[in-house]
C-alpha cells in the first residue's frame, strides 16, 4: 500500500461512498455539490493512496471492484459513527429526515409491516421509506437496502444484526388430503413424500426443513 506518510483524507472517503452508493460520478458530484473533475481527482487520490483499483469504470457507469467492496464495508461504520456523533452534538430532539430503503420479504410486507410503517411515518414525517419486497437475500453493501428484515440470520457478519421478534408458522392442507397426510405425521420424516407449496424461487424454507430432517 502506497501511503507516502499521509493519512487518508475524509473528503476522499466521502467521494468514494457517494460514488459507491449512487453508481454514477455525475449523481455523486451533484449530491456532494462538487464538480465532476474535483470528484474524479478525489477518487484518483484515494486509489493512489491505497495503491488499489476501487472502481470499474465503463460508459454505463462505475461499479466496485472486490477491493472496493472491502473498503466499503470498512468505511460504512465510520460514517455511521460520524453521523451518530453529529446527532449527539445536535441533541436528541433533532428532527429525523431523509430517505431509507427497507427490504422485507413478502410475508412481512403483506401481514406485518404496513401498520408499523403508518406509526413510523406519523412519528417521523420527514423520513421517506422506500419498501423493497423480496424473498431473496439483499446486499446492503451494494446499497440494495439500508435496513433488511429477514426470517434468517444474514451471512454478512460485518453488519449489525438484532433479533426483533418471532413468528409462528404452520403447515396446512385441504380436508381431502388429511387421510393421506395423517399417517405420515407419526413417521420419522413427517413430510417425506408430501408436496409442499411455497414461494416461487425461494428455497430457504426447504433448506430449513432439510436441516431439521423434515423433508
Amino acid at each position: 500500500m502506497n501511503n507516502e506518510g499521509r493519512d487518508i483524507n475524509w473528503e476522499w472517503l466521502r467521494a468514494f461512498l457517494a460514488v459507491a452508493e449512487l453508481g454514477s460520478l455525475n449523481k455523486a458530484a451533484e449530491t456532494l455539490t462538487v464538480s465532476q473533475p474535483t470528484l474524479s481527482r478525489q477518487l484518483n487520490a484515494l486509489e493512489k493512496h491505497t495503491d488499489v483499483l476501487l472502481f470499474h469504470r465503463t460508459t454505463q457507469g462505475v461499479s466496485l471492484t472486490p477491493e472496493g467492496e472491502a473498503l466499503l464495508l470498512s468505511v460504512m461504520p465510520m460514517r455511521e459513527a460520524y453521523d451518530a456523533f453529529s446527532r449527539a452534538l445536535q441533541g436528541s430532539d433533532e428532527l429525523l429526515e431523509g430517505d431509507i430503503r427497507l427490504s422485507v420479504n413478502e410475508l412481512m410486507a403483506h401481514h406485518y409491516i404496513a401498520d408499523h410503517l403508518v406509526a413510523f411515518r406519523s412519528e417521523h414525517p420527514a423520513v421517506s421509506v422506500e419498501l423493497v419486497v423480496s424473498n431473496q437475500q439483499t446486499s446492503i453493501s451494494r446499497r440494495e437496502a439500508d435496513v433488511a428484515i429477514r426470517m434468517f440470520r444474514p451471512e454478512q457478519l460485518d453488519f449489525k444484526c438484532q433479533r426483533i421478534g418471532s413468528i409462528e408458522l404452520g403447515f396446512y392442507c385441504h380436508r381431502s388430503l388429511i387421510d393421506d397426510v395423517q399417517p405420515i405425521a407419526d413417521a420419522a420424516n413427517p413430510f417425506k413424500g408430501v408436496s409442499l407449496i411455497g414461494f416461487d424461487k425461494d428455497d430457504a424454507l426447504f433448506a430449513v426443513l432439510l436441516s431439521s430432517g423434515l423433508a
